[in-house]
């Protein structure tokens, strides 16, 4: 039986791809640099801030990450709650369920005190309390330590291959929420494809 629900962040719980492709390129062109096309910038989404900017070419990653950070707390008016994200997670915590967050995000108490969400979660693991992000099990594991719960009884949520790889290296089971369109594009095979958060009360009520 499920005990305990956790979520990655960007992609699952909120919206932000504006933001990090308006982020990304102001950091280019404040470097004096061209900004990636948006669909390489949208392709590095989900990896830890310094592994995206290697992925696009920045010549000097940490020092990207930096000026990229800055602009995004700055802008956090950019990012949308996922309309679920609310319900589900009221539903979630009236039937008893320890709920957490894991994010390759470095700040991510920022975003979360941005949505008043901090009530909901017993734990949240991001980049300040690891080293090595997702696709590494490190940061889930933390997450189970922190709940002292077992791999059996947890669910995680997210929404790219990092998510799913992470999920099985730890052991815990895993639905990646995609649009219709992508519903079987993650890789390997999560145990469940969702489009929806809603449908996590579905699985919760068939496990």
């Amino acid at each position: 039986m499920i005990k305990a629900v956790l979520f990655d962040l960007d992609g699952t719980l909120i919206f932000s791809q504006l933001a990090i492709v308006r982020g990304i390129e102001n950091t280019f062109l404040i470097s004096g640099l061209t900004p990636p096309p948006v669909d390489k910038i949208l392709h590095s989404v989900g990896f830890s801030m310094v592994e995206a900017f290697q992925f696009l070419g920045f010549p000097q990653p940490e020092k990207g990450v930096a000026i990229y950070r800055t602009f995004f707390i700055d802008h956090l008016s950019e990012i949308e709650l996922n309309p679920d994200t609310i319900f589900v997670l009221e539903q979630l915590q009236s039937k008893g369920l320890s709920l957490g967050v894991v994010t390759n995000r470095k700040h991510s108490s920022r975003v979360i005190d941005h949505f008043a969400l901090k009530t909901y979660f017993q734990t949240v693991v991001d980049l300040s309390r690891v080293n090595n992000p997702k696709p590494a099990p490190d940061p889930l594991l933390l997450a189970l330590r922190d709940l002292k719960m077992e791999k059996e009884k947890v669910l995680y949520v997210g929404d790219s291959p990092l998510d799913v790889l992470a999920a099985k290296e730890a052991g815990v089971k895993i639905a990646c929420l995609r649009g219709e369109e992508e519903k079987n594009s993650c890789s390997p095979a999560p145990d469940w494809s969702i489009t929806s958060l809603t449908e996590i009360l579905l699985i919760l009520n068939e496990s």
